[in-house]
């Protein structure tokens, strides 16, 4: 199963997900540790919270479909 070209492009769309989700985490976290001045924070953290859930969720069913 794990040569059939479907899965391989599930399972390669699913490490973009997390990858994209690192991405933000990590750069949102150092951007507030830094305490870099951006004026709309609760958006972001609300922007970040709302992509990372849904990239989960998404993530998630896939792997489902996957098994």
């Amino acid at each position: 199963m794990a040569y059939h070209p479907e899965v391989q492009h599930i399972v390669a769309d699913m490490r973009m997900s997390l990858d994209a989700i690192d991405a933000l985490v990590a750069t949102t976290a150092r951007d507030w540790a830094q305490g870099a001045p951006h004026e709309d924070w609760p958006v972001r953290f609300v922007a970040m919270r709302q992509f990372v859930v849904n990239e989960t969720i998404k993530l998630v069913a896939s792997a489902l479909d996957v098994s």
